[in-house]
């Protein structure tokens, strides 16, 4: 389980911060600080370099491929550690210099990049070069399948990872002599790439291929084809039933298409971009359109012509929030990156990305939610740069807030109107606003009864913006002249719980619980701060989010995460860990605590109890411990180094199953409120793995690693060196599949 403390504060220390944000009033916005900046150092490559991609991993780490000058312009990949750009294995890996790079990384961590060498003048062809931790980069003569991806000569190479980590790539292929240059689909099947239906599939040549797969393992290409009559725009997806097939119409751009890119939604809507010849502007040049599948038809997305300009080296990506986004060269090579605000496209950071021309761009989204682009920057001697904008975050959805009701009588001041309330962004982090409630409507009257309704005005914290202008709202009730006071039913908090998947890229929310183990909630301030930790037992130093939510980043990966809330006069704090690397096969949550002492609750003395001490039975068999003053032991207590526990209020030793209450069972100032823990027929705890008398087979924490004593653990959980996971009920499966990854008949995770 997490590591539990809770801590009782001054009243006169309390702080009020804000809290998580819920309700939205109008606000006036704050002039926007978004500055394009420099991801580590300003050359990711030590010469000068060409074809650049991007991607990121599991974790959310941010990897370039590009061709080195410093190698011939062979392949070459960089990652970002945190600081600097590092090289990953050896630099140069490929045969010959590119002509073209795609990268990609299935769940596994497993590298991929689709290479077209210029082997010669006439000679381009596709190669796909791999890299694990265990084997390195593969080498030319042993590539991923066959040495050369594609037959003959390939142009516009791109890959994606589909279903079951299965990578493929689409590119134009100059070996079919039916349809020389139609686009062509493989994939790997463990041993060779192979067709995905037939080869050249597209009416006429294939330029710009850009291949993307949705959730269902469905692949997606784009690309402009020649073989229509104006060389336009044209998607086409695979179905082992249909094999290739256009979606909507083919040729469904306005005039020619270049620079086709695709993305695919959440949902499973397709989006492309592409600069279309029939969005004229000045000097003859054509703009980016962006359009996506409606069901029946490709419709535009905000306006055509997004970037006013022509536009050259186009790619697109889905925001968090499931907006679009594109990046494009201008007339004069100057990147700028766009994106869809609902209504038009505006241009992220009001500036382009950098002054100075560039080429090769390539464009991700963030495990931060924030754009990151790649280019060869010719005012820095044409080497790679990436380049990231912290961007303003917006609200999406607004928490509401229970009705009040009141005394007659109560006057404005005395209502206890929430200070702060929950919002969530755009990024799908819920942080906090303050709220300046107004006088009603009708305008509050304690002495009338009658529901009131109050509108709050938000302040924001800095970055957060409110463009529909969201208000918090609340009911209050006014209770008629005579009429009971309203009972106070607001609890005491006590404890604090962690929820969520802790794996990067998930989001974490901190719960406040009260004594019955209830979702706590309140009108006063609460305030959360949240840490990463080396282990569970490290201090709570530097702060890395405020909010109810946290989401996982990169630098979070088998690290513990703490956080901190304070609600009044109560202080508490909670731990989880180790942080879990997205989809990983070969590692899972790991929930961990300290453990030390207990203490147990005492009655007061029975003047008629006899005044004998130790083990006792009545006529019933139950089994009572008397103390040295001859009364009942209530609670828990250690007897022998076993641990036992007593009814709280008639003192008989139980056993089975035992969900704890508030102070039974408190471990290194953790309290297990609502947690479930199992005593043998003997009476004593049971700890590690017990098997009960169904067969089903749980783990009650031997207090190692993983959590207070006897406490019933749930979800992952890293064993003796092996995963397991346990139901919300505690139970272990076996011989299924969780979460994507296959358990066998012990339980453990099948590698």
């Amino acid at each position: 389980m997490g590591k539990f403390k809770i801590k009782k504060k001054l009243l006169s220390m309390a702080i009020v911060l804000s809290m998580g944000v819920t309700f939205l009033s109008p606000i006036t916005a704050h002039a926007s600080t978004q500055t394009w900046k420099e991801v580590g150092n300003a050359e990711v490559s030590a010469d000068q370099a060409w074809c650049t991609s991007i991607a990121k991993d599991r974790n959310g780490t941010l990897y370039v491929a590009y061709g080195d000058n410093a190698y011939g312009g062979k392949l070459t990949v960089k990652k970002y550690d945190g600081g600097n750009w590092v090289t990953v294995g050896s630099a140069g890996v490929s045969a010959f210099g590119l002509s073209s790079a795609s990268i990609a990384i299935d769940s596994k961590g497993a590298i991929y990049v689709a290479c077209v060498e210029q082997y010669s003048n006439i000679s381009t062809p596709l190669v796909v070069m791999k890299y694990t931790d265990s084997t390195g980069w593969e080498s030319v003569d042993n590539t991923v399948g066959n040495a050369e991806a594609s037959q003959g000569n390939a142009e516009y190479a791109s890959i994606a990872i589909g279903a079951d980590d299965i990578p493929y790539i689409a590119y134009s292929d100059d070996y079919i002599t039916s349809n020389p240059g139609g686009a062509t689909v493989r994939k790997y099947d463990g041993s060779n790439w192979v067709l995905v239906g037939s080869a050249g599939f597209s009416t006429g040549q294939a330029f710009y291929t850009s291949i993307a797969i949705d959730g269902s393992g469905t692949p997606y290409v784009a690309c402009q084809d020649y073989g229509n009559s104006d060389n336009g725009a044209t998607v086409m997806k695979y179905t082992d039933s249909t094999g290739w097939k256009a979606v909507g119409t083919e040729d469904f751009s306005q005039g020619y298409a270049s620079y086709t890119s695709i993305a695919i939604d959440a949902s499973g809507t397709p989006y492309i971009v592409y600069s279309d010849g029939d969005n004229y502007y000045g000097n003859g040049n054509d703009a980016a359109v962006v359009m996506k599948f409606d069901g029946s038809s490709w419709v535009a997305v905000g306006n055509a012509g997004a970037s006013g300009d022509r536009a050259n080296d186009l790619s697109i990506a889905i925001g968090a929030n499931g907006k679009p986004y594109f990046e494009y060269t201008d007339s004069e090579s100057i990147p700028y990156v766009m994106k869809y605000n609902g209504t038009d496209w505006v241009k992220v950071g009001n500036a382009p990305v950098s002054v100075n021309s560039v080429s090769d761009t390539s464009m991700i989204i963030g495990s931060d939610g924030n754009p990151y682009i790649t280019y060869i920057d010719y005012g820095n001697n044409q080497k790679a740069t990436v380049m990231t904008i912290e961007e303003d975050k917006e609200i999406t959805s607004v928490d509401s807030l229970n009705d009040k009701t009141v005394a007659n009588g109560t006057d404005k001041n005395s209502i206890g109107l929430p200070e702060t309330v929950d919002v969530t962004l755009s990024n799908g982090i819920t942080t906090s606003a303050a709220v300046t409630w107004d006088n009603g409507s009708p305008a509050y009257d304690g002495n009338t009864s009658r529901t009131y309704r109050f509108t709050g005005t938000l302040t924001l914290p800095d970055g957060v913006l409110n463009p529909n202008n969201y208000t918090a709202s609340i009911n209050v009730i006014v209770q008629a002249s005579g009429e009971l006071p309203p009972v106070n039913d607001e609890t005491t908090p006590a404890a604090v719980r962690i929820e969520g998947t802790p794996k990067v890229g998930e989001t974490l929310t901190a719960q406040l619980k009260d004594a019955g183990g209830n979702n706590y909630t309140t009108s006063a301030a609460v305030t959360y701060e949240w840490y990463r930790l080396d282990n569970s037992d490290s201090e709570f130093v530097n702060a890395i989010g405020t909010g109810k939510t946290y989401k996982l980043t990169g630098s979070d990966f088998y690290k513990y995460i703490g956080v901190r809330v304070t609600c009044g006069e109560y202080s508490f704090e909670y731990v989880i860990g180790r942080i879990l690397a997205a989809s990983s096969s070969s590692s899972h949550h790991h929930h961990s605590s300290t453990t030390d002492t207990t203490t147990s609750t005492e009655t007061k003395k029975d003047d008629n109890t006899i005044k004998k001490t130790g083990w006792t039975q009545d006529t019933n068999d139950t089994m009572y411990y008397l103390k040295d003053d001859g009364s009942k032991t209530i609670g828990w207590k250690l007897i022998d180094n076993k641990w036992y526990f007593f009814n709280n209020k008639t003192g008989a030793m139980v056993r089975g199953w035992y969900k704890s209450e508030l102070g039974d069972w408190t471990y290194d100032k953790k309290d297990t409120v609502g947690q479930w823990f199992h005593l043998g027929t003997d009476g004593k705890m049971d700890i590690g793995w017990f098997k009960d008398t169904d067969g089903t087979w749980y783990y009650l924490c031997d207090g190692r690693d993983y959590g207070a004593l006897g406490y019933m653990e749930t979800g992952w959980k890293y064993i003796d060196g092996k995963w397991y996971f346990l139901k919300d009920n505690g139970a272990m499966a076996s011989d299924t599949v969780v979460e994507g990854y296959t358990l066998g008949s012990d339980g453990a995770l099948v590698e």
